[in-house]
């Protein structure tokens, strides 16, 4: 178990490999979903065999950028599909939430889904300026980075 630990920790160390883990980690990490961006982390670096420590620390100091894009990720899906599935307001939705609960959780799936769409389109993006900037600061910075 330990020579496995320290394999993943010095998976990946030259620049692009690090920067590429956080750039994955850190555009993960504001996908709106309230589950599982851990889970895909694992999964993306074990198959690409990247650094699990970059890739999850990315993936966690993203959290509280994702709670702030969760409900803008949302109003961006209703409008880009032209639905109104949440109510406009809190006091509504907790109306919702307590008189008709599963109907809430349909429409909020279906919202949910539809903010996904909108990380879709806006992920590619996101990634490729994260890793040209973290590429750039590790060449500029990490001792490996003449390898």
């Amino acid at each position: 178990m330990r020579e496995l630990f320290y394999e993943q920790l010095q998976q990946g160390c030259c620049p692009r490999d690090l920067a590429l883990a956080f750039a994955l980690g850190a555009t993960l990490g504001i996908m709106p979903l309230v589950w599982g961006t851990s889970l895909i982390c694992i999964i993306i670096a074990s198959c690409l065999r990247i650094n699990q420590v970059v890739i999850q620390g990315a993936n966690y100091l993203m959290y509280p950028l994702q709670i702030i894009l969760f409900f803008p990720y949302l109003i961006w899906g209703e409008r880009l599909f032209a639905t109104h599935l949440l109510p406009a307001n809190h006091t509504q939705l907790l109306e919702q939430i307590r008189s008709m609960p599963f109907v809430f959780l349909g429409q909020f799936w279906q919202s949910n889904v539809q903010g996904l769409v909108v990380w879709l389109i806006l992920s590619p993006a996101i990634f490729a300026l994260l890793f040209g900037g973290v590429v750039l600061l590790l060449k500029k910075f990490h001792p490996l980075a003449t390898q």
